[in-house]
């Protein structure tokens, strides 16, 4: 059983000692740690022997009990008082209320009397505890849950088109975030060529990356960084009133060129960084995120290791897209009849094409590219059913890697795919020689 500690202050002795002495207060799970004659000595032992419950006279030279009630309140609120009292009067009753006095006896009371409110109060202090000690095993949990909860947060913040800006002080707050609620940017950086390396380099990779993200910026500036869904650190940071946006913008790639050099001579990895517009309001928050996410996606055009500005890209529209029937037809037929240099010239054709529209949307290029490498391999198929002829292992291959969106850059994915379609068309007009 576990002992609570009680103290027992009472001037006359032989009342005190009887307390301590008849009470049989281990077996009621309480420990007496200390005896006083009056609320000044009892103030003297309280930090000492530091007891759960006190047990305390009203009537005492010095400082009574009432007065010792004001005390431990005022001083030590998490000990229960029980007051033993030869008087009935309200004033007694109404400054024991006040003072949170757990128990209020009339003398002469009995032992058992005394015994039954102090083991009803140690039960109290018990559930109490137990309780406190749930609490602090739910705070801990929390407190060691706080980074990935906090990251939840700051995703649902970012992809949020109506941020409530009368409760975001709060959350900001419960979260940890030092974020002003005003002139805000949002920079995404990514590592290029992810696909390269297992997952645990990923993670050290992208928790260093993070890491020099805090040293050269979060030093300087007031900022927030974290991982979005796609494990991409987002930076967001308040920028200084009254700064003109492109110098700002020139500022900040500065320090993005910085991050990418560390990032290279520390770990071997580029990275590219896509900049959103400044924000004068946190309610705008996601649309400088999706800017800088946009930006982003043109390192596919750009290649790896740049910093690209939202407004520095010169946006097409994306509503003429190239119709490539014509010329997809014209390159699978050139592959067909193995005529490599018909091959080269018609993919570049294709390629010019798909250039018209190369910095406004990558997704819509893998989807086209994916249709011409799987058209191609049918056809393939169909030459494999006539003759003895298998498809090339690097066309198979290829298209299970534009499925999986594995090219980082269109300078890599042209290349590669002008070689494995004239790769294809030198076997077939291989394979058309040794026949004849």
């Amino acid at each position: 059983m576990e002992l609570l500690q009680m103290m027992i202050v009472e001037d006359e002795a032989i009342l005190r000692e009887g307390i301590r002495r008849i009470g049989d207060w281990n077996s009621c799970g309480i420990d007496i740690c200390g005896v006083a004659a009056n609320g000044v000595e009892a103030l003297k032992l309280i930090e000492k022997n530091k007891p759960d419950i006190i047990l305390t006279d009203v009537k005492m030279p010095i400082m009574d009990g009432i007065e010792l009630a004001r005390h431990v309140y005022e001083q030590y609120p998490s000990i229960r008082l029980i007051i033993l009292s030869g008087h009935e009067e309200f004033q007694y009753a109404k400054k024991a209320i006040e003072y949170r006095v757990s128990r209020y006896l009339l003398k002469p009371a009995k032992i058992e009397k005394i015994i039954e409110a102090v083991t009803e109060v140690r039960d109290e202090l018990l559930v109490e505890k137990r309780q406190h000690e749930e609490h602090e095993k739910i705070r801990e949990k929390l407190k060691l849950s706080m980074p990935v909860l906090r990251e939840h947060y700051l995703n649902r913040l970012i992809s949020s088109d109506n941020v409530d800006t009368q409760s975001i002080e709060d959350q900001f707050d419960f979260y940890g975030i030092e974020l002003d609620k005003e002139y805000l940017i949002a920079i995404v950086c990514e590592l290029d060529n992810k696909t390269k390396e297992d997952l645990m380099q990923k993670k050290i990779a992208n928790i260093r990356l993070s890491e020099i993200c805090n040293e050269i910026i979060g030093m300087e500036y007031k900022c927030c960084i974290f991982n979005d869904i796609k494990d991409r650190v987002i930076i967001l940071l308040n920028y200084k009133q009254g700064i003109p946006a492109k110098e700002l913008v020139v500022y900040l790639t500065g320090k993005s060129i910085r991050i990418q050099m560390e990032m290279l001579s520390q770990c071997g990895h580029t990275v590219s960084v896509g900049i959103g517009r400044p924000t004068r309001c946190i309610c705008h928050l996601t649309k400088t995120y999706k800017e800088a996410t946009s930006a982003l996606e043109y390192k596919f055009f750009m290649g790896n290791q740049s910093v690209i500005y939202i407004d520095d890209v010169d946006e097409r529209d994306e509503g003429e897209q190239p119709y490539l029937d014509n010329v997809e037809a014209e390159v699978i037929t050139c592959v067909k009849t193995g005529d490599v240099e018909g091959t080269r010239k018609q993919t570049e054709k294709y390629f010019g094409l798909l250039d018209s529209l190369a910095v406004s949307n990558s997704t819509y290029i893998f989807d086209e590219i994916y249709v011409l490498i799987n058209n191609t391999i049918r056809m393939v198929r169909r030459k494999d059913e006539e003759k003895d002829f298998d498809v090339p292992e690097e066309l198979e291959l290829l298209r299970k890697q534009l499925r999986r969106n594995e090219y980082t850059t269109w300078r890599e994915l042209k290349e590669k795919v002008q070689i494995v379609l004239q790769n294809t068309a030198a076997k077939i007009n291989e394979d058309r020689l040794c026949r004849n």
